[in-house]
């Protein structure tokens, strides 16, 4: 599957980050049962996006961090909005 080094390095911060929330949390393992996710994408312009890429780079990106598979994903939860600066808000809880 072919990527933008937007999408890459996208995929890359958000992997990152999950890294630091799971250590601020002393979160030992990625979740193994189901999970319960929660998405904000809020973005700094007005150009029409659709939200279904950033949701699969985004689930992508924290596998194998947060939880071990995104076929855990039992429930979804997205809303997009347009803010003054563009910002990911990720909640993870078990189903």
């Amino acid at each position: 599957m072919y990527m933008t080094d937007e999408g890459s390095n996208y995929k890359d911060f958000i992997g990152y980050a999950a890294i630091r929330a799971k250590v601020d949390k002393k979160m030992d393992e990625p979740y193994s049962g189901p999970v319960e996710v929660f998405l904000e994408f809020h973005y700094a312009d007005r150009r029409r996006r659709d939200v279904d890429g950033a949701i699969k780079l985004t689930l992508d990106a924290i596998e194998g961090i947060v939880y071990l598979n995104d076929y855990q994903v039992y429930s979804l939860h997205v809303k997009k909005f347009h803010e003054k600066e563009d910002m990911v808000k990720i909640k993870v809880v078990p189903y």
